[in-house]
């Protein structure tokens, strides 16, 4: 009978903040308050560090290159990003 195991890797802590949105109501900026979210520019912002518990210094060939140690950023996500939402 041959029994497998499976140890688990060390996971280090995520920082992962779901997007921070800031949104601007231009309809009631431009049109007043009866048109209200009418249509919303906004921005936001996402970060996380050390996606699914991988240590985003030190897993060689993960989170970078086995050979040089260059970091691949793939073990953190920093995404800026903007956006219109209209109201029909």
């Amino acid at each position: 009978m041959n029994i497998s195991t499976c140890s688990a890797a060390a996971t280090k802590t995520e920082f992962n903040s779901e997007p921070i949105r800031l949104t601007f109501d231009a309809s009631k900026a431009v049109l007043g308050a009866k048109y209200t979210h009418f249509v919303d520019l906004w921005v936001a912002w996402r970060y996380w560090q050390n996606k699914f518990g991988l240590d985003h210094n030190a897993a060689p060939g993960v989170c970078t290159i086995a050979a040089t140690g260059q970091s691949t950023n793939s073990c953190t996500e920093n995404t800026f990003y903007t956006g219109v939402t209209l109201k029909f």
